[in-house]
């Protein structure tokens, strides 16, 4: 019953989540040139969203309204460090899915006007491309032509009918030739991956070598740090092994439902184009078991259990982020997490005729908890919904008692 509550719950909030994210804009200082070259200063909407952006919203100031440019309307876009220019290219449709792919090593081409990022502009230019499915595209320039760089993956039958994937690796030639001036890269460049580091360190190697700088060059990609905030419902239940009838009895079918809420930093690593990250919650959290036992007959005692404590967690959970179009993701991964001890229930009481017992539920207590943790979730734009489990120690420190604890957790989170 527990399992079709969260997915409920989860169905409703990813309802919700386009109209919210919609509503909440990231507005930071940037210019805009026109395609008349008048140039405009003023906050435009960017998150640094992996794929690039198909529009850019802008406002003169912070009541101003809001304007949106495409591709077609202007030359360029400048904001938070990042460039992006309007450009007319050749975009390779095919698919980097090992299901989808085919046998053909030709390209499949498809005109299209596009926001490249820029790498390096100057005497020899690079640009990037990634759509919303996370497939990379490289770009330099020619006489004021874009020219696509080409990679492509494609199946090749071998002996016993099974099918290997190759690659079309036409790029190192482009960018031999390219950069011919230095024949000194020409052998790092063979070993060039269609990756978004591996081509900036070739331009890098290639303007130290011509002893100068581009025009323009973008900063390295590092590790990408986002915060967000986390709150919603944790679902626990616990074990016994060892322990007297009475503790057995008094725990038995129980179960505990408590609110959950903290902050997450989240460290992505660029070197897997931001698929990849270390998320880092800070949660407070906690369970309450409490039982009475009715006896079966009234000259039996009667076992009154209030076992529980609350936690401030610190989890560590490594997790792969899978993008598949207008912002969406989906991600799953796995981790540990400790727990320190802030609260603590634990009482067995026993009334029976003419006595009223009341005793420590768990001789030794345990002022930390380890579990181990996964979890599943999508996310949307700032927001996202994650489904976890979490099996923890639980709180007997007792040699011949264990009480192992599992929680469920459904928790939305937002990203600031």
């Amino acid at each position: 019953m527990y399992s079709r509550v969260l997915f409920t719950a989860l169905a409703v909030l990813l309802l919700l989540i386009p109209d919210i994210a919609q509503a909440q804009q990231s507005f930071r200082p940037g210019k805009i040139e026109k395609v008349d070259g008048k140039v405009l200063n003023g906050l435009i909407a960017y998150g640094n969203a992996s794929a690039n952006p198909e529009k850019f919203q802008y406002k003169a100031g912070g009541d101003e309204p809001v304007q949106v440019f495409y591709p077609l309307d202007i030359r360029s876009v400048s904001v938070e460090g990042d460039r992006f220019v309007s450009a007319v290219v050749d975009r390779e449709k095919s698919s980097m899915n090992r299901e989808n792919m085919g046998f053909s090593e030709e390209p499949v081409l498809e005109r299209d006007t596009v926001f490249l990022k820029v790498f390096y502009d100057g005497g020899k230019s690079l640009f990037h491309l990634r759509d919303n499915y996370g497939k990379d595209q490289f770009y330099i320039k020619e006489a004021g032509t874009y020219e696509l760089l080409i990679y492509k993956k494609y199946l090749v039958e071998v002996s016993g009918g099974s099918n290997v994937v190759a690659e079309r690796k036409t790029y190192l030639k482009q960018l031999e030739n390219y950069l011919s001036e230095c024949v000194a890269i020409v052998q790092g460049i063979a070993k060039t991956d269609y990756t978004i580091n591996s081509m900036r360190s070739v331009f890098d190697a290639y303007y130290q070598c011509m002893d100068g700088e581009s025009a323009f060059r973008a900063t390295h990609e590092e590790a990408k740090i986002k915060w967000s905030v986390k709150a919603g419902a944790s679902y626990s239940t616990i074990s016994v092994s060892g322990g007297g009838d009475a503790l057995n009895a008094a725990l038995e079918d129980v179960s505990s439902t408590n609110a959950t809420a903290g902050v997450s930093m989240e460290v992505f690593f660029p070197w897997v184009n931001e698929r990849i990250s270390l998320a880092n919650d800070l949660l407070y959290t906690q369970f309450r078991f409490q039982q009475t036992i009715t006896p079966e007959r009234p000259t039996l005692p009667t076992p009154t259990v209030d076992l529980g404590a609350a936690y401030l967690q610190l989890s560590s959970m490594l997790r792969y982020h899978y993008y598949f179009g207008n912002n969406w993701s989906v991600l799953g991964g796995a981790g540990i997490a400790l727990g320190y001890k802030l609260q603590e229930y634990n009482s067995l009481t026993v009334e029976g005729i003419g006595y009223v017992r009341e005793d420590p539920a768990v001789r030794e207590t345990r002022v930390t908890e380890l579990c181990g943790s996964i979890g599943i979730g999508v996310a949307k734009g700032p927001l996202s919904v994650e489904l976890r489990w979490q099996r923890g120690q639980g709180m007997s420190n007792v040699v011949n008692l264990a009480l192992p604890v599992t929680r469920f957790f459904a928790v939305a989170g937002y990203e600031f």
